[in-house]
């Protein structure tokens, strides 16, 4: 297979000051008040990363082949690896450019492979064919090591999955509404939730591109293209992390263990939140709404059902709607992935 046409273009930043003065002159002369343009409110998919990692817990990495694909910060990281062949700085530049094409092959490699979600198809795919030859655009260099004993420079390239120059700008994604819509409720019956999180450990979530939110009975309470054009594909439907799910196991040997565990899951199927993740965003959020996700019944990637439970508790938050919407979403997994 070739990988003709494809080159590096790196993404430069261009610092700008937000909320400068100005200072203008008035009618008569004399100087005016300055004129303050407002700050520009930060993604909430930002916020609240730089709200919870604070903390505990921890970032949702998958490991690919080529590199890894951190689902938290919405990004690929491509590694690529050259011999030096002469250990001068000559030749450790040499391999650095070496090891940045290798790094950038991978990362459109990995773009092929990147699990789209419901709802969604990449607009480039032609009778079953992924075009490879492509332009690397918007990439950041993340690292670039020189190993000595091994006579070796590591590089890794990191590119976004969402936003300009991202995955989805380079392959083309078509989005879809999807089946039976669920009942929101009106505006004015709205609670006081400034985030939601749903809680999907044991669940075996596997997150995508896509999310899609929907109930046990099938209605879809939530799909990408719920999103507003200037945010669809700009930004994450959620922020997903990583947190080990607590208490004794339901497949324990032992009786006492095994009573303890059932008793957490009625609590849960009662809508119930896990008290450690309650108090954890508690300590961050003003009023958080925690939902409880219910196993799937066949593997979907990027599909969360909610509890009977959940949907309930839903029905009295229809503020929910515009915080889903605008990415204030938080998913919770306990899903390991496996070293590729």
């Amino acid at each position: 297979m070739r990988y003709a046409g494809l080159m590096l273009l790196g993404a430069g930043v261009a610092a700008v000051a937000i909320g400068a003065a100005a200072e203008t002159k008035g009618p008569a002369g004399k100087g005016q008040a300055p004129a303050t343009k407002p700050a520009t409110e930060a993604p909430a998919d930002q916020v609240i990363r730089e709200k919870i990692f604070a903390r505990t817990l921890t970032p949702l990495a998958e490991p690919v082949a080529g590199g890894s694909i951190n689902w938290t910060t919405g990004e690929i990281l491509a590694v690529g690896e050259a011999k030096v062949r002469t250990a001068d700085q000559q030749g450790i530049a040499m391999a650095g450019r070496g090891a940045r094409l290798l790094a950038a092959r991978n990362t459109v490699l990995m773009r092929r492979g990147i699990r789209v979600g419901p709802g969604g198809r990449f607009t480039d795919v032609k009778q079953g064919q992924v075009a490879v030859d492509a332009v690397l655009k918007g990439f950041r260099e993340v690292s670039s090591v020189y190993d000595p004993k091994t006579q070796r420079v590591r590089v890794t390239l990191s590119v976004p999955i969402y936003g300009i120059d991202s995955v989805m700008t380079v392959r083309g994604l078509a989005l879809e509404r999807l089946g039976r819509r669920w009942y929101w409720p009106k505006a004015h019956q709205a609670g006081k939730a400034d985030v939601v999180i749903i809680d999907a450990r044991r669940c075996s979530f596997v997150p995508a591109v896509l999310l899609q939110i929907v109930t046990r009975s099938g209605q879809t309470v939530f799909c990408c293209a719920d999103m507003p054009p200037g945010r669809r594909l700009v930004r994450p439907p959620a922020v997903y992390v990583y947190m080990k799910a607590a208490g004794p196991d339901t497949k324990s040997g032992n009786v006492y263990v095994k009573a303890l565990a059932r008793a957490k899951q009625v609590a849960a199927l009662a809508g119930s939140p896990d008290e450690n993740l309650r108090m954890l965003m508690a300590d961050k959020f003003a009023s958080p709404l925690i939902l409880n996700a219910d196993p799937l019944a066949k593997p979907a990637a990027g599909t969360l059902v909610l509890s009977a439970a959940a949907e309930k508790n839903l029905m009295f938050h229809g503020e929910a709607r515009e915080l889903l919407t605008s990415g204030k979403l938080i998913v919770v997994t306990d899903t390991i992935f496996k070293k590729k």
